[in-house]
């Protein structure tokens, strides 16, 4: 069930270049009012001497056919199963990897791990 909604943010090129000749860009504004869901999972990796690592990674799951890539970040992630306006998470969060999750036919959904992005590079 798909109770939140989220911005995408795409950089685009401004076809301009910097000092050093590398081009330049902003993050943009690609599609807002984006219908996903937010959760919270816990991923455990065993290592080679029997460590075992636990963390708390960030899934988004989104609608089958929703343009998202690996290079997008994700903001604003709102509630709107409940009060409206209520901010879950205001982000901002780089897509890692995007998993398209087949039914028994075709595209079932969209599964998105992300990470949060430092303060200054939205």
């Amino acid at each position: 069930m798909l109770i939140h909604e989220c911005t995408i943010r795409r950089y685009v090129e401004d076809g301009l270049t910097d000092s050093h000749g590398q081009p330049t860009g902003a993050w943009q504004v690609w599609e807002t009012c984006v219908k996903c869901n937010l959760q919270w999972r816990t991923v455990t990796e065993l290592k080679n001497d029997g460590f075992v690592a636990v963390a708390r990674a960030q899934v988004l799951f989104l609608k089958a056919g929703q343009d998202i890539t690996e290079e997008d970040h994700v903001t604003d992630i709102m509630d709107i199963d409940g009060i409206d306006g209520i901010v879950v998470d205001g982000g901002p969060f780089a897509v890692e990897e995007v998993k398209l999750q087949r039914g028994r036919k075709r595209e079932h959904h969209r599964e998105c791990r992300l990470k949060r992005v430092k303060a200054g590079y939205v």
